[in-house]
């Protein structure tokens, strides 16, 4: 699916966006299948994800999205079934040239996109932004009657109102040193903002005391996502050698509740440590022939997370003592490595390979002053085999 030749699917989110693509399904709360598996893996530009829902990615910042329904030795192993690949626009093209596209939709619900590219014989310098802005509101109102004469009635109404805030930016340019050596830099930053409220107000009957409560919740991350790539072209055709880095630094994500029922009141705090990813990585091809190639590398995943998570209560204002708390770190070291083989004997094509994965991973539980270590390889076999006709 090519997003802007999808006129529908404007100041839409990669939701939307997915919804569209055979193949690949999208259930009510978000939750991608891909051939009625759940086993996918998504990426962004060929890299994991950094957003922690894909309704916080706005369709205008998506050019494509690329499905690979049987993942080569290549892919991580993650998504065994599938991959879904998200392609970000990346502009280019000779001079100044650029776009500007806003929308405004019921409810206050806004969004704007700005492309700005700049290009010359030797390099191509892109930017890119975009902001959303989304009101809503929904109501329920349900009445039950178990018994004659209202005797057992039960009524709630309820009132939900949110506003959730996107934005992001991406600069980047494209250098050519000469005809066989090029040079990419690109630098991602995201925000994400919600804040919600929700009024409730229940009727039992006579005999018990209406209640009201309200619920408070707000959440914010966001994150900087830098890339650099090199890639040499050999005097064969199709031999190439690609080497990139990507770093993936998460600004501190912050989540708050409030819970207020009568005089009690209950407070969450959820403040995850800023979450640090950073991966080097070398792809090597080599085509043997017209329709035979060999194709390896290797890639180096270091990633740490950490989480602090607390709740309270209080009673007539009068604090009570926490009733969960729990913090603790996490951190994954992978090292990848991978060969494989495709080549095509008439009409049948064929590719197989093997792909291992040494990893290591440390816990830390602060609360118990626990460490937990684990360290394993495993190895992931791969063959393809299709037939092509006239």
């Amino acid at each position: 699916v090519t997003v802007d030749q999808a006129i529908v699917l404007t100041g839409g989110t990669a939701l939307d966006v997915l919804k569209n693509v055979p193949s690949v399904s999208v259930d009510a709360e978000g939750n991608l299948s891909l051939r009625g598996s759940d086993n996918v893996t998504v990426l962004m530009d060929g890299r994991p994800s950094t957003y922690t829902s894909l309704d916080q990615v706005p369709a205008s910042i998506i050019d494509r999205v690329e499905v690979v329904t049987n993942p080569s030795a290549k892919f991580d192993a993650n998504g065994m079934v599938g991959i879904v690949n998200i392609i970000t626009k990346h502009k280019s093209g000779q001079g100044l040239n650029g776009q500007v596209a806003g929308n405004y939709g019921t409810w206050n619900k806004m969004n704007g996109n700005t492309t700005i590219n700049y290009g010359t014989d030797k390099a191509n310098f892109y930017l890119i932004m975009d902001g959303r802005l989304n009101n809503s509101i929904a109501y329920n109102h349900q009445k039950i009657n178990s018994g004659s004469s209202y005797s057992n009635l039960f009524e709630e109404r309820d009132t939900n109102k949110r506003v959730m805030q996107i934005g992001s930016i991406k600069f980047g340019v494209d250098y050519s040193l000469n005809d066989k050596n090029q040079l990419s830099l690109s630098l991602f930053e995201r925000q994400f903002q919600a804040v919600a409220n929700q009024n409730t107000t229940n009727h039992y009957n006579s005999v018990r005391p209406d209640w009201n409560s309200q619920t408070y919740s707000f959440i914010r991350n966001g994150a900087f996502v830098p890339n650099i790539q090199y890639k040499h072209l050999f005097a064969k055709k199709d031999e190439v050698l690609t080497i990139s880095t990507d770093a993936d630094f998460d600004y501190p994500v912050k989540t708050i509740t409030k819970y207020t029922k009568s005089d009690t009141i209950q407070n969450g705090v959820n403040v995850s440590t800023p979450n640090r990813y950073v991966s080097i990585a070398t792809d090597y091809v080599l085509p043997l022939n017209s329709y035979s190639k060999i194709e390896s590398g290797l890639k180096y995943n270091n990633a740490f997370s950490g989480f602090d998570n607390r709740q309270s209560t209080s009673i007539n204002n009068i604090p009570q003592s926490n009733l969960f708390m729990q913090s603790g770190n996490f951190r994954h070291k992978e090292l990848d490595g991978y060969v494989q083989y495709g080549s095509q004997f008439r009409k049948l094509q064929y590719q197989f390979g093997l792909r291992m994965q040494d990893n290591t991973i440390e816990y830390t539980d602060m609360q118990l002053n626990q460490n937990t270590n684990k360290k394993y390889i495993a190895l992931f076999p791969s063959f393809a085999i299709s037939y092509k006709k006239d």
